[in-house]
């Protein structure tokens, strides 16, 4: 039998005796893309536990990977929007979960998107995903020890320091794969925003963000719920979850005539430049205008200083989220306000299809998002 080597090779290894094989995409970057490959899999090592991964969506991230917007060292596994099944324990691992529920085998899972130290600089401060001695799912370059941490795989070691939600087996992956990315980050996004029952929201950008933007806005009593974005089906899905207000950038200076005085709150989701200065003009005196979804460089913007202190503006930049923001997330999509959200992903795929299934990623305008499974578990699977 023919397994990957961490060292970037192949190597045979005839009549080993191995508790585990697992399968995984192998990325090796834009010109060679996916190859299947076997891993070797022993047994779980002091704080480490081994999931068998259920699914994997495809992430906005994976897709700036995948088009070379956003550059990341290969050969590595992608894809860190995942679900799983406890399978093993490391003899030091945690075993409880960030709600205080005992974690067993069999567990059905979610967990966070870095692994942290919990002692650095920045995880002192509440930072723990600019940790400096960080571990992100889905972006790390395989090597010896570090192979099997991507979601395109048919398990996913996790390392010490990452958090570990337990989720509910009602749950349809289509709501618990984008929990620790986009529902995770959405609730850190509204933490910044301080968002109060009655208060008007604008959400630029009908993305997996900025749709569970409307539905969570939606969930928290929020006034007015406006929604942008290019796309006609965004705009539909973002009006089906709860935005009362929809369009295009070209003609909201109409539909924004009842707002002379701006919003409550901004949420900027889709990282476009021409967006953070609607976003900015948007925003009323004492408004707060939330960017999350510039996370790659785009072009400059001008900002008057002076404006922003006269008109009272709070900006915040939001990347990623805390571990209390994923507890969150899944206690919502556990809940009924969560209900449209399973929606945004609508093809699934097998993993020896994973060409298939990221070229639709990256060109459908149909899919908000596309996910490989493990496990038919999933109410659209075929």
């Amino acid at each position: 039998m023919v397994f990957f080597d961490a060292e970037g090779g192949w190597v045979l290894r005839e009549g080993s005796e191995l508790s585990r094989i697992a399968k995984a995409a192998v990325y090796h970057g834009p010109e060679r893309g996916f190859e299947i490959a076997s891993f070797r899999i022993d047994e779980p090592q002091g704080g480490e536990v081994l999931v068998q991964v259920i699914a994997c969506t495809i992430c906005g991230s994976d897709i700036h990977t995948l088009t070379g917007r956003r550059k990341e060292p290969t050969p590595s596994i992608l894809g860190h929007e995942i679900i799983g099944r406890i399978v093993g324990f490391g003899e030091t691992a945690n075993r409880i979960d960030a709600r205080g529920i005992t974690l067993q085998i069999g567990d059905r899972i979610t967990w966070s998107l870095v692994a942290s130290c919990g002692s650095c600089f920045y995880c002192d401060r509440d930072l723990p995903q600019k940790c400096l001695q960080l571990l992100k799912y889905g972006h790390s370059q395989i090597q010896s020890g570090k192979d099997l941490l991507g979601g395109l795989a048919e398990y996913c070691w996790l390392k010490p320091g990452t958090t570990i939600v337990k989720i509910a087996e009602h749950l349809l992956p289509e709501l618990a794969c984008p929990a620790n990315c986009a529902t995770a980050t959405i609730m850190g996004a509204m933490e910044s925003a301080e968002l109060k029952p009655g208060q008007t929201v604008l959400i630029l950008g009908a993305g997996m963000l900025g749709l569970t933007a409307v539905a969570i806005a939606k969930s928290r009593l929020a006034g007015e719920i406006g929604c942008i974005d290019f796309q006609q089906s965004r705009q539909r899905l973002a009006s089906e979850l709860g935005a009362a207000i929809v369009g295009g950038p070209d003609t909201w200076s109409t539909q924004s005539d009842s707002y002379p005085y701006g919003w409550d709150v901004v949420i900027e989701t889709s990282g476009a430049s021409a967006a953070v200065e609607l976003g900015l003009r948007s925003t009323r005196h004492g408004g707060r205008f939330i960017l999350v979804g510039s996370v790659w460089p785009d072009a400059a913007i001008q900002i008057v200083p002076e404006q922003i202190v006269r008109r009272c503006l709070t900006i915040v930049g939001v990347h990623n989220y805390k571990p209390r923001h994923l507890v969150q997330a899944v206690e919502f999509l556990e809940g009924t306000h969560s209900k449209g959200l399973e929606k945004l992903v609508s093809s699934w795929h097998r993993l020896e299809d994973i060409s298939v299934a990221t070229n639709l990623a990256c060109q459908s305008k149909e899919h908000v998002r596309v996910g490989i499974a493990f496990e038919d578990e999933s109410s659209q699977h075929p």
